[in-house]
């Protein structure tokens, strides 16, 4: 996938925020631009490395408490992760993810990819299926040339 194909269909971050009203800010603009541009799932403290490049005085709160109300809102999403720390991903459209064993990487996986299973028909009435999301696990490409270099 190209870098900067990622985000939520063709809406510019700026209209992406207004529609969801939210107050329009320079360094909000910057956290989404990076969250749409980015193919790594990256955690908050990763996206606050980023956007301080631009911003050097905006704090990882800040950063935190926008990626938590972006999610929450569906501007971006939560990524399951192998550790604690809280990733996202700025891709609205519907995927999966591969997560490396080894380099835990996370990459996206379109769903022309694979051959989707149907949705199972639950005899369960405490909850309704109406989406779901595939995992992978495995080693990636790049851990798997790694190993074979001598």
């Amino acid at each position: 996938m190209e870098q900067g194909s990622k985000g939520q269909g063709k809406k510019e971050p700026l209209e992406l925020l207004r529609s969801h009203n939210l107050r329009v800010t320079p360094q909000r603009l910057e956290i989404l631009k990076q969250i749409q541009r980015t193919e790594d799932h990256p955690s908050a403290t990763e996206l606050h490395r980023r956007v301080r490049r631009k911003f050097p005085n905006i704090s990882l709160d800040t950063v935190a408490r926008t990626l938590e109300q972006f999610a929450k809102i569906g501007i971006c999403r939560w990524v399951e992760g192998y550790d604690d720390v809280r990733r996202y991903d700025g891709m609205m459209e519907r995927h999966h993810h591969f997560h490396c064993i080894r380099c835990k990487r996370i990459l996206d996986v379109r769903p022309e990819a694979l051959e989707e299973p149907p949705l199972p028909s639950l005899r369960d009435e405490r909850f309704k299926v109406i989406d779901f999301r595939i995992l992978l696990e495995g080693i990636c490409k790049k851990c798997m040339e790694r190993e074979q270099d001598p």
